[in-house]
Protein backbone atom coordinates (compact mmCIF):
# COMPACT_ATOMS: atom_id res chain seq x y z
CA UNK A 1 0.00 0.00 0.00
CA UNK A 2 2.51 2.53 0.88
CA UNK A 3 4.39 1.85 -2.16
CA UNK A 4 1.66 2.38 -4.38
CA UNK A 5 1.28 5.89 -2.66
CA UNK A 6 4.38 6.45 -3.17
CA UNK A 7 4.12 5.21 -7.02
CA UNK A 8 0.87 7.26 -7.51
CA UNK A 9 3.24 10.16 -5.81
CA UNK A 10 5.70 9.66 -8.39
CA UNK A 11 2.83 9.82 -11.32
CA UNK A 12 1.55 13.15 -10.11
CA UNK A 13 5.22 14.67 -9.67
CA UNK A 14 5.59 13.28 -13.35
CA UNK A 15 2.43 14.20 -14.86
CA UNK A 16 2.55 17.91 -13.21
CA UNK A 17 6.53 18.21 -14.58
CA UNK A 18 5.26 16.90 -18.38
CA UNK A 19 2.59 19.29 -18.00
CA UNK A 20 5.19 22.32 -17.14
CA UNK A 21 7.11 21.63 -19.86
CA UNK A 22 4.39 21.50 -22.67
CA UNK A 23 3.25 24.46 -21.08
CA UNK A 24 6.39 26.13 -21.42
CA UNK A 25 6.44 24.35 -24.87
CA UNK A 26 3.01 26.18 -25.75
CA UNK A 27 3.99 29.44 -24.27
CA UNK A 28 6.63 28.94 -26.75
CA UNK A 29 4.51 28.07 -30.20
CA UNK A 30 2.37 30.54 -29.05
CA UNK A 31 4.88 33.35 -28.60
CA UNK A 32 6.30 32.00 -32.21
CA UNK A 33 2.79 32.13 -33.88
CA UNK A 34 1.83 35.41 -32.52
CA UNK A 35 5.05 36.54 -33.88
CA UNK A 36 4.51 35.13 -36.94
CA UNK A 37 0.42 36.09 -37.21
CA UNK A 38 1.94 39.48 -36.42
CA UNK A 39 4.45 39.33 -39.09
CA UNK A 40 1.58 38.47 -41.52
CA UNK A 41 -0.31 41.20 -40.08
CA UNK A 42 2.13 43.22 -40.64
CA UNK A 43 2.57 42.11 -44.85
CA UNK A 44 -0.94 42.12 -44.93
CA UNK A 45 -1.30 45.80 -43.89
CA UNK A 46 1.45 47.23 -45.06
CA UNK A 47 2.40 45.29 -47.96
CA UNK A 48 -0.60 43.38 -49.49
CA UNK A 49 -2.68 47.11 -49.99
CA UNK A 50 0.38 48.18 -52.05
CA UNK A 51 3.64 47.23 -52.82
CA UNK A 52 5.47 50.23 -52.11
CA UNK A 53 8.94 51.63 -53.74
CA UNK A 54 11.54 53.68 -51.27
CA UNK A 55 12.00 57.07 -52.75
CA UNK A 56 15.08 58.86 -51.44
CA UNK A 57 15.68 61.91 -50.79
CA UNK A 58 17.89 64.30 -53.18
CA UNK A 59 17.91 67.63 -55.77
CA UNK A 60 15.00 67.74 -57.22
CA UNK A 61 14.35 70.77 -60.01
CA UNK A 62 10.85 72.69 -59.05
CA UNK A 63 9.24 73.54 -61.63
CA UNK A 64 6.61 76.35 -62.30
CA UNK A 65 3.42 75.86 -64.96
CA UNK A 66 4.34 75.91 -68.58
CA UNK A 67 3.06 74.92 -71.38
CA UNK A 68 3.81 72.98 -74.66
CA UNK A 69 3.82 74.26 -77.88
CA UNK A 70 0.70 71.69 -79.37
CA UNK A 71 -2.34 73.15 -80.60
CA UNK A 72 -5.33 71.65 -78.18
CA UNK A 73 -7.85 69.72 -79.47
CA UNK A 74 -11.60 69.84 -78.87
CA UNK A 75 -11.01 66.40 -77.15
CA UNK A 76 -8.26 68.17 -74.75
CA UNK A 77 -10.82 69.59 -72.24
CA UNK A 78 -8.88 69.44 -68.86
CA UNK A 79 -5.33 69.09 -69.93
CA UNK A 80 -2.51 71.41 -68.75
CA UNK A 81 0.11 71.82 -71.53
CA UNK A 82 3.19 71.96 -68.85
CA UNK A 83 7.44 71.69 -70.07
CA UNK A 84 8.67 74.26 -66.71
CA UNK A 85 11.01 75.84 -69.63
CA UNK A 86 12.67 77.55 -66.15
CA UNK A 87 13.85 75.14 -62.77
CA UNK A 88 15.13 75.96 -59.39
CA UNK A 89 17.04 73.35 -57.83
CA UNK A 90 15.67 72.41 -54.66
CA UNK A 91 16.30 69.34 -51.91
CA UNK A 92 13.57 66.67 -51.01
CA UNK A 93 15.10 66.62 -47.47
CA UNK A 94 13.29 63.40 -46.54
CA UNK A 95 12.78 60.23 -48.03
CA UNK A 96 8.94 58.53 -49.07
CA UNK A 97 7.20 55.64 -50.03
CA UNK A 98 4.94 55.70 -53.37
CA UNK A 99 2.76 52.11 -54.51
CA UNK A 100 4.69 50.13 -57.50
CA UNK A 101 1.06 50.38 -59.32
CA UNK A 102 -2.25 51.67 -58.94
CA UNK A 103 -4.47 50.48 -56.35
CA UNK A 104 -6.52 47.27 -57.82
CA UNK A 105 -9.82 46.41 -57.64
CA UNK A 106 -8.67 43.38 -55.42
CA UNK A 107 -7.25 46.16 -52.74
CA UNK A 108 -10.31 48.26 -53.23
CA UNK A 109 -12.34 45.50 -52.63
CA UNK A 110 -11.22 44.76 -49.21
CA UNK A 111 -12.31 48.31 -48.07
CA UNK A 112 -16.02 47.81 -49.52
CA UNK A 113 -16.15 44.05 -47.83
CA UNK A 114 -14.99 46.20 -44.21
CA UNK A 115 -17.40 48.71 -44.77
CA UNK A 116 -20.15 46.22 -46.03
CA UNK A 117 -19.57 44.00 -43.02
CA UNK A 118 -19.87 46.96 -40.47
CA UNK A 119 -23.03 48.19 -41.70
CA UNK A 120 -24.30 44.31 -41.18
CA UNK A 121 -22.81 43.66 -38.15
CA UNK A 122 -24.32 47.00 -36.98
CA UNK A 123 -27.81 45.78 -38.24
CA UNK A 124 -27.75 48.89 -40.38
CA UNK A 125 -30.30 48.93 -43.81
CA UNK A 126 -28.26 50.57 -46.39
CA UNK A 127 -28.88 50.95 -50.78
CA UNK A 128 -25.95 52.31 -51.14
CA UNK A 129 -22.49 51.57 -49.07
CA UNK A 130 -21.18 54.81 -47.61
CA UNK A 131 -17.66 55.35 -45.54
CA UNK A 132 -18.52 57.58 -42.65
CA UNK A 133 -15.32 60.02 -41.62
CA UNK A 134 -13.82 62.93 -40.16
CA UNK A 135 -11.31 64.97 -42.44
CA UNK A 136 -8.28 66.50 -41.22
CA UNK A 137 -10.27 70.04 -40.66
CA UNK A 138 -12.56 68.35 -38.51
CA UNK A 139 -15.50 67.76 -41.10
CA UNK A 140 -17.60 64.94 -40.37
CA UNK A 141 -18.57 63.55 -43.94
CA UNK A 142 -19.39 60.23 -45.87
CA UNK A 143 -18.83 58.97 -49.08
CA UNK A 144 -20.29 56.45 -51.35
CA UNK A 145 -17.14 54.32 -52.05
CA UNK A 146 -19.02 52.02 -54.49
CA UNK A 147 -17.50 52.35 -58.32
CA UNK A 148 -20.03 53.01 -60.62
CA UNK A 149 -20.51 50.46 -63.04
CA UNK A 150 -22.98 51.73 -65.50
CA UNK A 151 -19.65 53.21 -67.16
CA UNK A 152 -18.08 53.57 -70.56
CA UNK A 153 -15.07 51.24 -70.15
CA UNK A 154 -16.89 48.07 -69.10
CA UNK A 155 -18.55 48.67 -72.26
CA UNK A 156 -15.29 49.36 -74.60
CA UNK A 157 -13.92 46.39 -73.01
CA UNK A 158 -16.98 43.70 -73.18
CA UNK A 159 -19.34 45.15 -75.09
CA UNK A 160 -21.85 45.63 -72.81
CA UNK A 161 -22.18 46.89 -68.81
CA UNK A 162 -20.23 44.12 -66.71
CA UNK A 163 -21.12 44.09 -63.50
CA UNK A 164 -18.61 42.01 -62.38
CA UNK A 165 -15.41 43.83 -62.79
CA UNK A 166 -14.93 45.51 -59.98
CA UNK A 167 -15.33 41.91 -58.05
CA UNK A 168 -15.00 39.01 -60.54
CA UNK A 169 -11.39 37.34 -59.89
CA UNK A 170 -10.70 37.44 -63.46
CA UNK A 171 -9.83 41.37 -62.82
CA UNK A 172 -8.29 41.20 -59.36
CA UNK A 173 -5.64 42.82 -60.90
CA UNK A 174 -6.86 45.19 -63.00
CA UNK A 175 -6.67 49.23 -61.29
CA UNK A 176 -10.05 50.38 -59.77
CA UNK A 177 -11.15 53.23 -61.77
CA UNK A 178 -14.79 55.45 -61.65
CA UNK A 179 -12.96 56.51 -58.42
CA UNK A 180 -13.64 60.55 -57.47
CA UNK A 181 -10.62 62.43 -55.22
CA UNK A 182 -13.41 61.85 -52.42
CA UNK A 183 -13.37 58.13 -52.77
CA UNK A 184 -9.89 57.67 -52.88
CA UNK A 185 -9.21 59.88 -49.46
CA UNK A 186 -12.25 57.45 -47.97
CA UNK A 187 -10.01 54.40 -49.01
CA UNK A 188 -7.06 55.81 -47.67
CA UNK A 189 -8.65 57.18 -44.21
CA UNK A 190 -9.89 53.53 -43.98
CA UNK A 191 -5.88 52.10 -44.89
CA UNK A 192 -4.84 54.28 -42.01
CA UNK A 193 -7.39 53.24 -39.37
CA UNK A 194 -6.42 49.29 -40.07
CA UNK A 195 -2.89 50.39 -39.48
CA UNK A 196 -3.42 51.93 -36.30
CA UNK A 197 -5.32 49.06 -35.27
CA UNK A 198 -2.63 46.70 -35.94
CA UNK A 199 0.36 48.86 -34.59
CA UNK A 200 -2.23 49.02 -31.10
CA UNK A 201 -3.28 45.44 -31.09
CA UNK A 202 0.77 44.77 -31.00
CA UNK A 203 1.00 47.48 -27.98
CA UNK A 204 3.31 49.97 -30.80
CA UNK A 205 3.08 53.13 -29.75
CA UNK A 206 1.15 55.14 -32.56
CA UNK A 207 2.05 58.83 -31.91
CA UNK A 208 3.26 60.18 -35.32
CA UNK A 209 4.36 56.99 -36.90
CA UNK A 210 3.19 58.30 -40.59
CA UNK A 211 0.27 58.41 -42.83
CA UNK A 212 -0.98 56.83 -46.24
CA UNK A 213 -1.86 59.95 -48.36
CA UNK A 214 -1.98 60.68 -51.94
CA UNK A 215 1.27 62.03 -53.37
CA UNK A 216 1.49 65.67 -54.50
CA UNK A 217 1.99 66.39 -57.88
CA UNK A 218 5.78 67.55 -57.67
CA UNK A 219 6.34 64.17 -55.48
CA UNK A 220 4.97 62.18 -58.10
CA UNK A 221 6.75 63.77 -61.03
CA UNK A 222 10.28 63.41 -58.52
CA UNK A 223 9.28 59.81 -58.51
CA UNK A 224 8.90 59.18 -62.16
CA UNK A 225 11.80 61.62 -62.85
CA UNK A 226 14.49 60.29 -60.70
CA UNK A 227 18.08 58.98 -61.97
CA UNK A 228 21.04 58.18 -59.78
CA UNK A 229 24.64 59.55 -60.80
CA UNK A 230 27.87 59.05 -58.14
CA UNK A 231 25.44 57.79 -55.46
CA UNK A 232 23.29 61.34 -55.69
CA UNK A 233 19.91 60.53 -56.24
CA UNK A 234 18.06 63.63 -58.61
CA UNK A 235 15.73 64.69 -61.72
CA UNK A 236 17.76 66.80 -64.29
CA UNK A 237 16.71 68.29 -67.61
CA UNK A 238 19.84 66.67 -69.16
CA UNK A 239 18.32 65.58 -72.41
CA UNK A 240 20.82 62.32 -72.14
CA UNK A 241 19.08 61.13 -69.07
CA UNK A 242 15.42 63.51 -68.46
CA UNK A 243 12.81 60.96 -68.80
CA UNK A 244 9.65 62.14 -70.30
CA UNK A 245 7.60 59.38 -69.35
CA UNK A 246 7.35 57.29 -66.59
CA UNK A 247 10.01 55.38 -68.18
CA UNK A 248 14.48 55.97 -68.26
CA UNK A 249 14.46 56.64 -72.13
CA UNK A 250 12.25 58.39 -74.64
CA UNK A 251 10.83 56.00 -76.94
CA UNK A 252 7.39 54.61 -77.07
CA UNK A 253 8.43 51.20 -77.71
CA UNK A 254 10.85 48.81 -76.90
CA UNK A 255 13.73 47.29 -79.40
CA UNK A 256 11.70 44.79 -80.13
CA UNK A 257 8.81 46.98 -81.21
CA UNK A 258 5.97 46.46 -78.38
CA UNK A 259 4.60 49.49 -76.49
CA UNK A 260 5.96 50.41 -73.15
CA UNK A 261 2.85 51.91 -71.79
CA UNK A 262 -1.03 50.99 -72.49
CA UNK A 263 -2.59 54.27 -74.13
CA UNK A 264 -4.55 55.40 -76.84
CA UNK A 265 -4.35 56.54 -80.62
CA UNK A 266 -2.04 58.22 -82.48
CA UNK A 267 -2.56 60.25 -85.61
CA UNK A 268 -0.50 61.25 -88.43
CA UNK A 269 -0.35 65.10 -89.63
CA UNK A 270 -3.14 63.89 -92.36
CA UNK A 271 -5.45 62.13 -88.89
CA UNK A 272 -4.65 58.99 -90.40
CA UNK A 273 -4.31 56.19 -87.41
CA UNK A 274 -0.56 54.77 -86.86
CA UNK A 275 -1.22 53.43 -83.65
CA UNK A 276 -4.45 51.56 -82.39
CA UNK A 277 -5.60 51.34 -78.87
CA UNK A 278 -5.69 47.82 -79.20
CA UNK A 279 -1.61 47.69 -80.38
CA UNK A 280 -0.68 47.89 -76.75
CA UNK A 281 -2.27 44.38 -76.37
CA UNK A 282 -4.88 45.81 -74.59
CA UNK A 283 -8.01 47.73 -75.71
CA UNK A 284 -8.92 49.21 -72.73
CA UNK A 285 -7.47 48.46 -69.34
CA UNK A 286 -4.68 45.92 -68.28
CA UNK A 287 -3.78 44.42 -65.12
CA UNK A 288 -1.05 45.96 -63.32
CA UNK A 289 2.57 45.25 -63.62
CA UNK A 290 2.15 44.55 -67.60
CA UNK A 291 4.80 47.05 -69.03
CA UNK A 292 8.04 48.57 -68.58
CA UNK A 293 8.63 49.84 -64.82
CA UNK A 294 10.79 53.02 -64.08
CA UNK A 295 14.36 52.95 -62.74
CA UNK A 296 12.53 52.95 -59.28
CA UNK A 297 10.47 49.59 -60.03
CA UNK A 298 7.04 51.85 -59.80
CA UNK A 299 4.45 50.59 -63.53
CA UNK A 300 2.08 52.64 -65.13
CA UNK A 301 3.47 55.90 -64.58
CA UNK A 302 2.28 56.45 -68.01
CA UNK A 303 -0.79 55.03 -69.33
CA UNK A 304 -3.47 52.33 -67.98
CA UNK A 305 -5.15 55.37 -65.40
CA UNK A 306 -4.01 58.39 -64.81
CA UNK A 307 -3.84 58.96 -61.08
CA UNK A 308 -5.03 61.58 -58.53
CA UNK A 309 -2.79 63.36 -56.99
CA UNK A 310 -2.79 65.52 -53.73
CA UNK A 311 -2.45 68.97 -55.49
CA UNK A 312 -5.00 71.54 -56.06
CA UNK A 313 -4.83 74.24 -58.77
CA UNK A 314 -7.10 77.01 -59.38
CA UNK A 315 -7.35 79.94 -61.53
CA UNK A 316 -5.73 82.38 -58.41
CA UNK A 317 -2.62 80.44 -58.99
CA UNK A 318 -2.52 80.52 -62.45
CA UNK A 319 -3.06 84.29 -62.35
CA UNK A 320 0.50 84.34 -60.06
CA UNK A 321 2.40 82.13 -62.44
CA UNK A 322 1.66 84.33 -65.58
CA UNK A 323 2.41 87.51 -63.61
CA UNK A 324 6.05 86.11 -62.86
CA UNK A 325 5.88 84.24 -66.92
CA UNK A 326 5.37 87.48 -68.71
CA UNK A 327 7.98 89.37 -67.20
CA UNK A 328 10.59 86.97 -67.47
CA UNK A 329 10.23 86.65 -71.40
CA UNK A 330 10.30 90.83 -71.59
CA UNK A 331 13.87 90.03 -69.70
CA UNK A 332 14.68 87.14 -72.65
CA UNK A 333 15.32 85.07 -69.61
CA UNK A 334 13.91 82.07 -72.37
CA UNK A 335 15.61 83.55 -75.18
CA UNK A 336 18.01 80.31 -74.91
CA UNK A 337 14.41 78.26 -75.90
CA UNK A 338 13.90 79.70 -78.77
CA UNK A 339 17.76 79.35 -79.99
CA UNK A 340 17.42 75.73 -79.26
CA UNK A 341 14.49 75.54 -81.69
CA UNK A 342 17.01 76.54 -84.59
CA UNK A 343 19.99 74.15 -83.89
CA UNK A 344 18.48 71.57 -85.80
CA UNK A 345 18.08 74.20 -89.19
CA UNK A 346 20.93 73.27 -91.69
CA UNK A 347 23.87 75.25 -91.26
CA UNK A 348 23.26 76.50 -88.11
CA UNK A 349 25.81 78.49 -86.10
CA UNK A 350 25.57 80.31 -83.17
CA UNK A 351 25.70 84.11 -83.78
CA UNK A 352 25.17 88.05 -82.02
CA UNK A 353 22.02 89.17 -83.97
CA UNK A 354 23.72 92.58 -83.81
CA UNK A 355 26.76 92.34 -84.93
CA UNK A 356 25.42 89.73 -88.40
CA UNK A 357 26.20 91.38 -91.62
CA UNK A 358 25.48 88.23 -93.78
CA UNK A 359 22.66 87.59 -95.39
CA UNK A 360 22.72 84.28 -93.57
CA UNK A 361 23.14 86.11 -90.31
CA UNK A 362 20.28 88.46 -90.86
CA UNK A 363 18.20 85.98 -91.97
CA UNK A 364 18.73 83.81 -89.03
CA UNK A 365 17.71 87.08 -86.81
CA UNK A 366 15.08 87.32 -88.78
CA UNK A 367 13.66 84.07 -87.90
CA UNK A 368 14.76 83.84 -84.06
CA UNK A 369 12.50 86.62 -83.80
CA UNK A 370 9.78 85.06 -85.51
CA UNK A 371 9.79 82.05 -83.50
CA UNK A 372 10.08 84.24 -80.49
CA UNK A 373 7.12 86.01 -81.23
CA UNK A 374 5.07 82.80 -82.26
CA UNK A 375 6.37 81.45 -79.27
CA UNK A 376 4.83 84.55 -77.04
CA UNK A 377 1.50 84.10 -79.15
CA UNK A 378 1.47 80.27 -78.35
CA UNK A 379 1.88 80.73 -74.89
CA UNK A 380 -0.99 83.59 -74.94
CA UNK A 381 -3.45 81.18 -76.21
CA UNK A 382 -2.40 78.46 -73.78
CA UNK A 383 -3.36 81.26 -71.33
CA UNK A 384 -6.57 81.55 -72.57
CA UNK A 385 -6.89 78.07 -72.79
CA UNK A 386 -6.28 77.38 -69.44
CA UNK A 387 -7.88 79.82 -68.15
CA UNK A 388 -11.14 78.51 -70.04
CA UNK A 389 -10.83 75.27 -68.38
CA UNK A 390 -10.02 76.47 -64.98
CA UNK A 391 -12.58 78.84 -64.52
CA UNK A 392 -14.81 75.86 -64.50
CA UNK A 393 -13.98 73.87 -62.15
CA UNK A 394 -13.17 75.72 -58.70
CA UNK A 395 -11.86 72.58 -56.98
CA UNK A 396 -9.38 71.66 -59.67
CA UNK A 397 -7.05 68.41 -58.63
CA UNK A 398 -3.93 67.89 -60.66
CA UNK A 399 -4.18 64.04 -62.07
CA UNK A 400 -1.00 63.05 -63.55
CA UNK A 401 -0.01 60.16 -66.25
CA UNK A 402 -2.53 60.01 -68.64
CA UNK A 403 -4.64 56.63 -69.48
CA UNK A 404 -5.43 53.49 -71.66
CA UNK A 405 -7.82 56.11 -73.59
CA UNK A 406 -5.34 59.86 -74.16
CA UNK A 407 -2.69 59.99 -76.88
CA UNK A 408 1.30 60.32 -75.83
CA UNK A 409 0.89 63.98 -74.85
CA UNK A 410 -1.15 63.33 -71.66
CA UNK A 411 1.89 60.37 -70.25
CA UNK A 412 4.44 63.31 -70.18
CA UNK A 413 5.57 63.69 -67.03
CA UNK A 414 5.26 67.43 -66.53
CA UNK A 415 1.75 67.55 -67.90
CA UNK A 416 -1.41 67.05 -66.00
CA UNK A 417 -4.64 67.49 -66.65
CA UNK A 418 -7.08 68.81 -64.14
CA UNK A 419 -10.44 67.27 -62.41
CA UNK A 420 -13.24 68.29 -59.97
CA UNK A 421 -12.65 66.10 -56.86
CA UNK A 422 -16.12 64.80 -57.09
CA UNK A 423 -15.41 63.81 -60.93
CA UNK A 424 -15.31 60.21 -61.97
CA UNK A 425 -14.07 58.60 -65.03
CA UNK A 426 -13.47 55.32 -66.52
CA UNK A 427 -9.96 57.06 -67.16
CA UNK A 428 -9.03 57.79 -63.67
CA UNK A 429 -7.75 55.60 -60.30
CA UNK A 430 -4.79 56.54 -57.93
CA UNK A 431 -1.51 55.70 -55.82
CA UNK A 432 -0.45 55.68 -52.66
CA UNK A 433 2.18 57.64 -50.89
CA UNK A 434 3.46 57.12 -47.21
CA UNK A 435 5.97 58.95 -44.99
CA UNK A 436 7.05 57.34 -42.47
CA UNK A 437 8.93 58.63 -39.27
CA UNK A 438 12.20 56.96 -38.71
CA UNK A 439 11.17 54.68 -36.09
CA UNK A 440 8.53 52.71 -37.91
CA UNK A 441 11.04 53.32 -41.15
CA UNK A 442 12.95 50.20 -39.33
CA UNK A 443 9.98 48.44 -37.85
CA UNK A 444 7.46 48.60 -41.15
CA UNK A 445 9.89 49.76 -44.19
CA UNK A 446 11.46 46.09 -45.37
CA UNK A 447 7.53 44.90 -45.35
CA UNK A 448 6.07 47.84 -47.03
CA UNK A 449 9.10 47.18 -49.88
CA UNK A 450 8.68 43.52 -49.96
CA UNK A 451 11.71 42.73 -48.92
CA UNK A 452 10.40 40.43 -45.88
Amino acid sequence: MQHACIFLELLKITYIHCMKRLLSLYLVLSGFLLHAQTVKELKTVASSFSEMAKIPAGSFLKHEYSFLNIQPTKQDTNLLFCIHPEATITKVTTSFYISTHEVTNAEYRQFIVWVTDSLIKNNITFDTVFYRYTTPSGKSTRISIVPDTMNRVLRDMFGYCNLNYYTHKEFISFPTTNISWHQAQAYIHWLNNRMLELLKKNHVPTTDWGKYRLPEALEWEYAAMIVEKNGDWFNQRNPDAYNIYGWLDYPLTTKEGLYKANFGLIRDLNHMVIKARWDDNYDALAPVKKYVPSLMGLYDLSGNVSEWTNTSISLDSLNKFYAGYYSNLLQTKYQHLFEELLKPAPDWKKFDAFKAESVRGRYDAQAQQYWFNEYVIRVKEMENYNRSILSRISDGMLVKGGSWDNPPVYMINTCSQVLSKNFTTPQTGFRVALTLEPAFEKLLGSYLTGQK
